[in-house]
């Protein structure tokens, strides 16, 4: 059944994920979440498929891997960069100075609603039908996702009888509820259950329940590189592999239950209610655990015990004011919506074409939408894929990567409006604040912490494998800081910053002082560097056999022999280090501490190389200015100093500002990507340097590579639609400079629109609205209060907003009276 919405404005109820047929491929899907139990949709008419994932199911177990020649060899590597011996000083890092994938995280099992089995006896009809020999005929399919309250709902028609399937994920009751039913007329279907893990199928006589137990593999290889076997089990007795377990029950219906061996089914019901949980037996970071599964299915069961207490109503109505609680604190309306009434996958595949405004804001809420999903308070935080994940052997181990897309999926929480849905993160920074402590004291001889290119449930932090291009990076922990500063910015949490900030950024500190050497100018640097997965040309000037050879996208379609990835004091390294000093100072000052490691903080800031503009007049990638060997590359790190940080900025660097600026338009000019994770950096980026032009133009091609569900097709990264939602954000409202910036790169063709509930830093609330593109009015409130200062445009005015309060001004920032 087509839905058609009304033009002119979108509102809250109308924002929505819809399609006319079914998912066939997983990045068409529609994903609910309660931050720890995930479900991917389907939508299968007759089979239904759902996913169901687990935020701690993870292959392997704690370990102790530090690479032990990585010390040997440091002192030696580093000589190398010094003479110059780039390559060199590379070969020797692949050979001997790198580590291994992180472990995996895993899909749980599959819940099948196949309608129409009535028991096991087999159909000729029914196998050619669920063989799709025999058409299944149906008609008026719709399945949409409505974000006003994370409930999906399928719907069609079939002789006469009008068939709905609607289900969400409670955070609540911490339970996947289902409902189906049949109006005038019964339904039967089938109710089963399996893994893609090594499990058991539990059988239980007449209970009306269908559930799995198993564990996970003790070793997981993703899909790249190919080390056979990819996936190892141990023996049960020898494993300290995770146990997991799910059971579904149907927990209501006027239609007959029948239990077979391993299924259950319902006969001739106008409804029935069917519940699901699913967990493991992980406890928490360096916290033991029981092996027993049956354990972990009883607490399932207890779980669905407890919840069938309530109506299918009641669970609904408790799963929707809580979502709302988070969800209901923002409001957007970016003008009139005009595919709104297409599915959502015919509304990706326009918009490169035809201007719909509501896109970018249903993003938006979208990005908000998956953040609840994903990331509750004591859950673990989003990954690469968030929680939703089909394979076991994923790309790239379904990891936290921690160079860009970890943190990118937590770009818009605290500007969203939803610091809760922020702490699953920052509580595992402060975990890997102790993990590192090993891996800084052995691997480079350093006090403090360190974390690297990839992590997992492990809170591994140790370095990760394959090319030093990546693999070294022993900033990871450094970028994750920011997340920690950024909280207590827009929230001024002062017991936050005493308790969590200031200790895990004195770490972060203590490592940097003792990692940085002094090169033979004077200078503090880092060596080995990188700039996280570029490489450059280090004999100089490209030739005509090189430029033959270059591939936008592709880093290594170079001269190996000519590139490398290594140098001396990358900018991503010194806008880190710069960023985490000011950061540090900063905490201190505010808690009323003397600074620790005075002496050496100063002379580091005051003699780490400085930033350096490059022959283009750009701000230069590497100590020197080399050449890249991808022009057109994704990872844009030296801008990093422009967003996520303010390090550069218009206010106070001008001249670098201006030169950060020529270096996206180069990497632009050279193709670099418009779409994926990299496409939404670049809408961020854009914004901040007020260029709403360029950012409505990348908007446009953000869809080329998004299933329906809005995962990246084939990798199925959930990032790009959380940059996405960030970059918005950051088109209508910044705070990173000394005033909140209202509009500051708003696109032309928003030219009527609304705002609410966005959040800036000093603690900050605001809403606003504007008409035929200009300023109508602002609403500036804070819980706490204080002076903050205000621009639109070329206008600046300050103002004082007292605690509990709220000051409104309007198009010219006069403020208004009540």
């Amino acid at each position: 059944m087509e839905v058609i919405l009304k033009t002119g404005g979108i509102t809250l109820d109308n924002y929505r994920l819809y399609e006319k047929t079914p998912a066939v491929l997983y990045e068409d899907v529609h994903l609910l979440g309660n931050g720890s139990l995930g479900a991917s949709v389907y939508g299968g008419v007759p089979y239904e498929q759902i996913l169901i994932n687990h935020d701690t199911l993870w292959s392997g177990q704690e370990r102790d891997k530090v690479g032990k020649g990585t010390l040997e060899h440091l002192e030696n590597c580093r000589k190398l960069i010094a003479e110059g011996k780039l390559k060199e000083a590379n070969n020797l890092l692949n050979d001997e100075m790198l580590g291994y994938w992180s472990e995996a995280y895993q899909p749980l099992g599959n819940l099948y609603i196949t309608m129409g089995q009535s028991g096991e006896l087999r159909s000729m009809k029914q196998r050619r039908i669920l063989l799709k020999e025999t058409p299944y005929e149906y008609e008026n399919y719709s399945r949409i996702l409505t974000l006003k309250d994370a409930v999906e709902r399928i719907e069609y028609d079939q002789n006469g009888i009008h068939y709905t399937r609607e289900m969400f994920v409670s955070f609540t009751d911490q339970v996947l509820a289902v409902k189906l039913t049949a109006q005038n007329g019964v339904m039967d279907f089938a109710l089963g259950m399996d893994s893609p893990l090594r499990h058991e199928q539990l059988v239980y006589g007449k209970s009306s329940m269908v559930g799995i137990t198993g564990r996970a593999p003790d070793r997981v290889e993703p899909y790249e590189p190919h080390f056979n076997p990819p996936i190892v089990y141990k023996a049960d007795e020898t494993s300290d592999a995770l146990r997991f377990a799910a059971a579904a029950r149907i927990t209501a219906t006027d239609g007959e239950v029948i239990e077979e061996e391993f299924r259950v089914y319902v006969k001739g019901a106008s409804f029935a209610v069917i519940l699901l949980s699913a967990d493991t037996n992980y406890t928490g970071f360096r916290m033991k655990r029981k092996k027993e599964e049956s354990e972990v299915f009883k607490k399932c069961v207890e779980r669905i015990e407890k919840a069938s207490l309530k109506t299918y109503e009641k669970l609904r109505k408790d799963h929707i004011a809580d979502y709302q609680s988070l969800y209901g604190r923002v409001s957007v309306d970016l003008g009139e919506a005009v595919t709104e009434g297409l599915p959502t996958s015919e509304r990706l595949k326009r918009f490169s074409s035809l201007e719909d405004t509501a896109l970018p804001a249903l993003v938006m809420q979208y990005s908000r939408y998956l953040l609840i999903a994903f990331s509750r308070p004591g859950t673990q935080p989003g990954n690469l894929q968030g929680i939703w994940n089909p394979s076991t052997c994923s790309a790239w181990a379904c990891n936290y990567t921690t160079n860009i897309n970890v943190e990118m999926n937590y770009w818009g929480a605290e500007a969203l409006g939803l610091p809760e849905c922020h702490m699953p993160l920052l509580e595992f920074i402060k975990d890997l604040s102790q993990s590192g402590e090993k891996s800084a004291r052995e691997l480079y001889g350093a006090r403090g912490w360190v974390t690297h290119h990839n992590t997992d449930i492990w809170r591994m932090t140790e370095l990760a494998g394959e090319d030093a291009s990546w693999a070294w990076w022993p900033f990871g922990g450094i970028w994750l800081c920011q997340h920690l500063w950024q909280h207590y910015e827009f929230t001024k949490d002062v017991h936050f910053l005493k308790e969590t900030v200031y200790p895990v950024l004195k770490g972060a500190v203590e490592f940097i002082l003792d990692y940085v050497s002094r090169d033979e100018n004077g200078y503090i640097i880092t060596a080995p560097s990188t700039s996280p997965e570029n490489k450059f040309f280090y004999t100089g000037q490209r030739t005509e056999r090189d430029i033959s050879r270059i591939d936008a996208e592709n880093r290594f379609s170079a001269n190996e022999s000519d590139i490398s990835a290594i140098c001396k004091a990358s900018t991503m390294d010194i806008t880190l280090i710069r960023e985490l000093i000011e950061n540090y100072v900063s905490a201190s000052g505010v808690l009323g501490y003397g600074l620790e490691y005075d002496e050496e903080i100063t002379d580091l800031s005051m003699n780490l190389l400085p930033f350096q503009i490059g022959k283009y007049g750009q701000l230069q990638e590497w100590d020197k200015d080399y050449e890249e060997c991808t022009p057109g590359m994704g990872h844009v790190s030296h801008l990093y100093s422009i967003y996520p940080s303010s390090v550069i900025n218009a206010e106070d660097t001008p001249k670098l500002y201006e030169a950060a600026h020529m270096s996206l338009l180069r990497r632009m000019q050279h193709g670099s990507t418009r779409h994926s994770w990299p496409g939404a950096w670049a809408i961020c980026l854009n914004a901040r340097f007020g260029d709403g032009i360029q950012c409505n133009a990348i908007n446009s091609q953000m869809p080329e590579r998004l299933g329906a569900s809005l995962l990246v097709k084939g990798v199925l990264q959930i990032d790009a639609i959380m940059g996405w939602g960030a970059g918005i954000t950051e088109m209508l409202l910044q705070s990173h400079t000394s005033a909140l910036h209202l509009l500051p790169a708003a696109a032309p063709s928003w030219l009527n629109g609304n705002v609410k509930g966005l959040r800036a830093r000093g603690g900050f609330t605001v809403d606003i609205k504007w008409k035929t593109g200009k300023l109508e009015r602002a609403v500036i409130s804070s819980v706490t209060g204080g002076h903050c200062k205000v621009r639109y445009k070329n206008t600046l005015t300050e103002v004082f907003v007292p605690a509990g309060g709220a000051v409104t001004l309007d198009g010219k920032l006069k403020q208004k009276s009540k």
